[in-house]
């Protein structure tokens, strides 16, 4: 899990990213990217309730992208409020760290965020 330091959690900069962010898009995923005044870069995960009707596969999902966040921490460039949307389902067997992680940092080097 990511420190509290490196989470977004005020409802306020969640909607302000996904206002006036920049916009990447990949297969399954939105990435929503704004630079910020701080020295450290922020994550949120977001999941619609019409994705996975099941708690427990949104839950998996934001444990499995945290778990790859926080693992790549130091390889993000700092000074960025970030936001990971889930668009579409993914079957079950791929909600797991080997096949999301390549998904999601490519997603990362597209935008120019990962070093």
């Amino acid at each position: 899990m990511l420190k509290r330091k490196f989470r977004i959690s005020k409802k306020e900069d969640i909607a302000t990213i996904l206002k006036n962010g920049q916009v990447i898009e990949e297969d399954n995923f939105k990435l929503f990217f704004l630079k910020n005044n701080l020295q450290i870069t922020r994550f949120g995960i977001l999941i619609k309730k019409n994705v996975y009707k099941k708690a427990v596969s949104r839950n998996k999902f934001k444990r499995v992208a945290s778990e790859i966040l926080r693992l790549n921490i130091d390889r993000f460039k700092v000074g960025y409020d970030i936001l990971i949307l889930l668009t579409n389902a993914l079957e079950l067997d791929e909600l797991t760290f080997k096949t999301l992680q390549p998904k999601i940092l490519s997603l990362f080097k597209k935008s120019g965020i990962l070093i």
